[in-house]
């Protein structure tokens, strides 16, 4: 892993994880974008065992690989504004 990666944590658990520099070819760093789902991100320490985990959400390719964010699970209630509609419905008229 590259030098200078920092992760953070708060009241709610994981926060965030940046790596600046992951090393690899340019093919490689392509070939990123093709993971499938939700790529997991681990920072696991000998001793202590699992320091931080969550899900990448930014992969940028730059000059001698890529670089990559990463946010705990707790991001996930953050994604999107809930904009439901709601209407009087029933089955009654159903066929």
């Amino acid at each position: 892993m590259g030098r200078g990666f920092s992760f953070t944590t708060d009241a709610h658990g994981f926060g965030s994880l940046s790596v600046p520099l992951i090393p690899l070819a340019l093919y490689e760093a392509f070939e990123c974008y093709l993971w499938p789902g939700t790529p997991y991100a681990l920072v696991r320490d000998v001793s202590m065992g699992i320091v931080w985990e969550g899900r990448v959400e930014d992969i940028t390719i730059i000059e001698g690989g890529i670089s990559l964010t990463a946010f705990g699970y707790q991001r996930a209630l953050y994604d999107a504004p809930y904009t439901g509609f709601f209407s009087k419905s029933g089955s009654a008229n159903w066929k």
